[in-house]
């Protein structure tokens, strides 16, 4: 960008060939320490990883709903897109504003997929909400279930082509 410079942007920093990341807006947490029973795991471009749980990068497929259970009343519930799936947790987006802190109790509803008989009829988990980085109105999150997964539910397709409020009664 012609005339930019650290000064041009007040709360930016220069990357390498010049551009400028702004910083305004950001803000990240996590409540992850090193764990002793990791598995060895190599990522798609020969990175060694270690975690509890090997993860599946989600395909396409519908949201889940989260909801925050925070001290009084819970959250609305929120749309999230899956990035990625294990039996101990998963990795969200989001895209509205939410106030979140590490170490909270979240619900996870998994009721548009298509869910193994190990949920023995639920469709919601609870899950701690164990790190997450906020960019302007962009949420990704990670969150751990409380009781690790048996089987991993069937994630399906999106169909919708608009979301509907959560929170509003279903006109049928």
């Amino acid at each position: 960008m012609p005339g930019s410079s650290p000064e041009s942007f007040p709360g930016a920093f220069p990357l390498t060939g010049g551009e400028l990341l702004p910083l305004e807006g950001f803000e990240a947490g996590t409540i992850l320490e090193p764990l002793a029973d990791v598995v060895d795991e190599v990522d798609a471009d020969g990175f060694d990883c270690k975690r509890q749980y090997p993860r599946l990068v989600a395909p396409p497929c519908r949201p889940v709903t989260v909801r925050t259970e925070g001290p009084g009343e819970p959250s609305r519930w929120f749309y999230a897109d899956i990035l990625d799936i294990s039996h101990g947790g998963l990795c969200v987006l989001i895209t509205d504003s939410h106030e979140l802190e590490v170490g909270e109790v979240v619900t996870v509803d998994f009721k548009a997929h298509r869910l193994p008989a190990s949920f023995a009829g639920t469709t919601c988990l609870a899950a701690t909400l164990r790190w997450f980085v906020r960019s302007g109105h962009v949420i990704t999150m990670g969150v751990g279930f409380v009781q690790p997964l048996t089987e991993l539910p069937e994630l399906l397709p999106e169909r919708r082509h608009r979301l509907r409020d959560l929170n509003l009664p279903v006109d049928r």
